[in-house]
This record gives C-alpha cells, structure tokens and sequence, in this order.
C-alpha cells in the first residue's frame, strides 16, 4: 500500500470517506525520465484509463486522450528528427478523494510509467504508457571473462 502520510485518525477517516459518497478528481502530469515534474495535463483529458493484471511481466499499462491545442505539454516536437520525443516521458496519473469524513484532498498516485506510443490528430494528443517496470529489463546476454 502506498505510504499517504496520514496519521491513524485521518487514515481511519479517509477509509469510511471511500466507502461513502465522496468527491474525486484525476490529476495528470508529463515527467522526465528522472520523475521531474514538466508539466501538468489536469483539466485537459478528455478520456483515459488504468489497465492493472497480474497475470502479465508489466502490471500497469494507461492510455489518454489529452487536449494540447497550445502544445504546452511538450509532448512531440516539429523538428523532422523529433517525432520520437515522446519516448523520454513519463506520465503520472493521481486519484484523489475529499469526503465529508475527511474534508481535504488526499492524492493516491496510482500510475507512474514512460510514454511508448503518442498520435496527435490536430489539438488532440492520444498516448498510450506502460508501469515502470516495464524499464527493468533482463540482459539478453551475459559477458563473462575468464
């Protein structure tokens, strides 16, 4: 479970709050590969998505639908060379909760993984991400000297 930072009594409120009518909100924000922060795309997802199964190597994969009529997002370049710079991002995605119980934000991130795929069709970016572990690769060879 992810640490919230929450004494007993908050937590213990926070639990009753998810089982009782609550508010809720995403937030969404562009990382580098670093998890520093670049920007964020709250208030502009139009659709998305948080696929988790443990039967799979990556347990988490996300997709959106983002509105970047400015190109604020930095997303993808128009550079001929930058088609692909999408690939050194990270999306992280929150879940947040308010309730009478507890009547402040509580943001649990529930995502956190590199862009792999990224389409833009006009002011409409759609990008598909994969969980972190996806990062952890096994060698597909082992050098030893003797």
């Amino acid at each position: 479970m992810y640490p919230l930072a929450l004494n007993q009594v908050d937590r213990d409120a926070y639990h009753r709050g998810l089982v009782r009518p609550h508010e809720m909100r995403v937030r969404v924000d562009i990382l580098d590969m670093d998890q520093n922060f670049l920007a964020r795309a709250t208030g502009r997802v139009l659709s998305g998505q948080v696929d988790v199964s443990t039967e799979q190597a990556v347990t988490r994969s996300a997709g959106l639908t983002i509105l970047d009529m400015d190109h604020l997002l930095n997303l993808d370049s128009s550079a001929t060379f930058g088609g692909s710079l999408f690939l050194d991002r990270m999306v992280r995605i929150w879940y947040g909760v308010r309730s009478p119980e507890l009547p402040r934000w509580v943001d649990v991130p529930i995502f956190t993984g590199p862009i792999t795929d990224l389409t833009r069709n006009g002011d409409v970016v759609s990008l598909s991400a994969t969980g972190k572990e996806s990062l952890l690769q096994m060698p597909a060879s082992t050098h030893r000297t003797w």
